[in-house]
C-alpha cells in the first residue's frame, strides 16, 4: 500500500521537524502562505483545540498553486493513534471533530518545494457549515411532483416515475 509508506514518511517528517505555533481563534480562518519551502519540503505546524470542536484544514482552492501530486498534508490530533489520525489529503480537505484535548499538528509535504497556501480553521460551534440553524423535525420535502404519496420516504405507494 503506497498510502502506508507516505504515512510513515509524513509521521518522520512531524517527529524530526521544528514546529512552527498557529495561534487560532474560533470561528477565524488562518491563512499560511508558504513563498519559501525548506529544503527538506516538510513543514509542521502546531494549534491547541478543545475535545469538541471541530477543526477544518484546506489547501486554498483560489491559491493552490497549481496540480501538484506530490503535495499532501496530514493531521495528527491529541488522542489517536499516529497511524490512525494522520491521514495524507491529496484532495485538499481535512474536517473533524476532536474527541480529546491538546496539541495538533499538521504536516505538510512538499517534495518540489512549490509554495502553497493553507488554511486552517477551529469552527465554530453554530457555523452554517455545521449547523444550518434548522431542526430537523423543522424539514419536510413535498415529494408528490415525483410521484410519493407523502413526505416520508416510507411511505413508497407509487413508484417513482421514470424519467
Amino acid at each position: 500500500m503506497a498510502w502506508a509508506a507516505g504515512l510513515g514518511l509524513l509521521a518522520a517528517a512531524a517527529a524530526a521537524q521544528e514546529a512552527v505555533p498557529v495561534p487560532l481563534t474560533t470561528g477565524v480562518t488562518k491563512i499560511l502562505e508558504r513563498d519559501r519551502v525548506p529544503a527538506s519540503g516538510h513543514e509542521v505546524f502546531t494549534f491547541s483545540a478543545t475535545a469538541g470542536q471541530t477543526i477544518l484544514v484546506e489547501w486554498d482552492p483560489k491559491k493552490f498553486g497549481g496540480y501538484d501530486p506530490g503535495r499532501k498534508f496530514g493531521v495528527f490530533v491529541p488522542g489517536a493513534p499516529e497511524s490512525q489520525s494522520l491521514e495524507p489529503r491529496y484532495d485538499g480537505q481535512w474536517l473533524t471533530a476532536l474527541t480529546k484535548t491538546g496539541v495538533c499538528r499538521v504536516v505538510v509535504d512538499t517534495p518540489a518545494r512549490r509554495p502553497y497556501v493553507l488554511r486552517i480553521t477551529r469552527i465554530d460551534a453554530h457555523d452554517l457549515r455545521l449547523d444550518p440553524g434548522i431542526a430537523p423535525e423543522k424539514v419536510s420535502v413535498d415529494l408528490s411532483p415525483l410521484g410519493w404519496l407523502s413526505s416520508s420516504p416510507c411511505n413508497r405507494s407509487r413508484p417513482l416515475p421514470l424519467l
